[in-house]
């Protein structure tokens, strides 16, 4: 489970604390290419679950 606990890490120190890729490396102890990976897959994931959940709730939205 430590990989769920740097995801976290890493997303919240990019996207909320507005941290570099750098910054963050030199935080976590992980590699630059790491980072990169963790950023460039959350990027996709939220707007799945949007489309989905739009799409189970679309008949209460009407």
């Amino acid at each position: 489970m430590k990989s769920v606990y740097i995801h976290e890490a890493v997303r919240k120190a990019y996207y909320r604390d507005q941290k570099g890729i750098r910054q963050i490396v030199r935080e976590l102890g992980i590699a630059r290419n790491t980072v990169r990976r963790i950023l460039s897959e959350m990027a996709s994931l939220p707007s799945q679950y949007r489309l989905e959940s739009l799409n189970a709730n679309l008949s209460w939205i009407q």
